[in-house]
């Protein structure tokens, strides 16, 4: 199926509870997750520490929330996994394209949110008009920034060409039969240059006579030589398993 977005990776998790300074001690305490800062809003009725981990790219928030007030709707402490987050490459496209598919969204649309993304909501429930939702996870769609579409479609890419050797091609062009020479070519080279320092090895230990004071060691060894350079010319034989 063809989309006109993509999702990128995993943005952030949110983590609800009554007392948001005992889950700090657990994630920044105890896990050393990095404190880096503080949201509130009295409309989603929430106080959360925002936290990460990770670098760059890869850097994931972790949300620590607890209520403002706990009598009051959202209840973000009663669901204590809250929400996931994921990068999205283009959100008004995810959006306008997952809701004419029957996806339902949270109210509120798309918004700014703590971490000064924009940000929507999929509905963890369904309904009548809108039969597809999150079946219980309430799943948050951010708008990733350029820099982040562009080193993770990146990432994608190579992992897509790393796949090549099944897939048969990739974007350099290298097809499945060309990865299995050059694989082959350097198991090769490894398992000759192996050869020649065992090879060495002999004949060195021969020059220095000491087939004549161990030469039940030294018999062992030219007995095993030959064996090993069959299991390694053997087709399909890494030189690793050999060596």
């Amino acid at each position: 199926m063809t989309r006109p977005f993509q999702v990128l990776g995993i943005q952030q998790i949110a983590i609800g509870g009554a007392d948001k300074a005992r889950l700090r001690t657990l994630w920044v305490d105890m896990l050393g997750l990095d404190l880096t800062g503080n949201f509130r809003s009295e409309r989603e009725n929430v106080d959360e520490d925002i936290c990460a981990m990770g670098q760059g790219v890869h850097r994931v928030e972790v949300d620590l929330m607890q209520p403002l007030d706990p009598d009051k709707k959202p209840a973000v402490h009663t669901t204590p996994l809250n929400h996931v987050g994921l990068w999205i490459d283009d959100l008004p496209k995810a959006v306008a394209w997952l809701t004419a598919r029957g996806v339902r969204f949270a109210p509120g649309g798309i918004r700014q949110g703590a971490a000064g993304y924009d940000i929507c909501f999929l509905h963890p429930k369904s309904n009548d008009e809108f039969p597809i939702a999150g079946e219980g996870v309430l799943i948050e769609l951010v708008q990733a920034p350029p820099e982040v579409v562009a080193a993770l479609r990146s990432a994608r890419t190579g992992r897509a060409c790393g796949g090549a050797a099944f897939a048969g091609t990739c974007e350099r062009g290298l097809d499945h039969s060309t990865l299995l020479r050059q694989h082959r070519w350097v198991g090769v080279l490894r398992m000759g240059r192996q050869i020649g320092q065992d090879l060495a090895g002999l004949v060195f230990e021969l020059f220095l006579g000491f087939s004549l004071i161990q030469p039940a060691s030294f018999a062992m060894k030219c007995i095993a030589f030959p064996r090993q350079i069959r299991l390694g010319l053997r087709p399909g034989r890494p030189a690793a398993a050999v060596w």
